[in-house]
């Protein structure tokens, strides 16, 4: 189980570059279809869908990690140093509210009948997503950080 759990937390270290990645491709494109006068294109929905995959595959692995840490009987004793209870309450909140932001930036994107307002409104919330995640991220410099990029140790 150690082994499988170091395996799950390199994956989720690994995918949240990828989740950053296509929410800043998302913004972006956002971006240059809000301020330019180019018409929507199915191909402009690409970056967002993918964002929402890569938060639902992030979101999956950050569940099972979470359901199964040795920390998880305590986590919710808020005598428990900060880093548990970041991992237990902040950072699980605010990644499932980012994730439905996304998931509601797809729909604003299949819905909005004008160009301008699908890209316009879209960004906005996947702007806002990217932030929330971006704050909620155990970034190293945080008292609750984490490396940049994990690497288990296998054996």
């Amino acid at each position: 189980m150690d082994t499988l759990h170091s395996l799950l937390l390199y994956a989720h270290s690994f995918v949240r570059w990828v989740v950053l990645v296509f929410g800043l491709l998302a913004v972006a494109y956002g971006l240059r279809g809000s301020f330019g006068s180019r018409p929507w294109a199915p191909a402009d929905a690409r970056y967002g869908r993918w964002f929402a995959t890569s938060m639902d595959v992030q979101a999956l692995l950050g569940l099972v990690l979470y359901f199964t840490a040795d920390w998880f009987r305590h986590a919710f004793d808020m005598s428990e140093p900060v880093p548990t209870r970041f991992f237990a309450t902040e950072h699980v909140i605010v990644m499932l509210v980012a994730l439905v932001v996304v998931h509601l930036g797809v729909v604003v994107m299949r819905r909005t009948a004008s160009d301008v307002c699908k890209f316009r409104r879209s960004t906005i919330l996947f702007g806002l997503a990217l932030l929330a995640i971006l704050a909620a991220t155990p970034w190293p410099w945080t008292e609750y950080g984490r490396e940049l990029i994990r690497l288990p140790g296998l054996g």
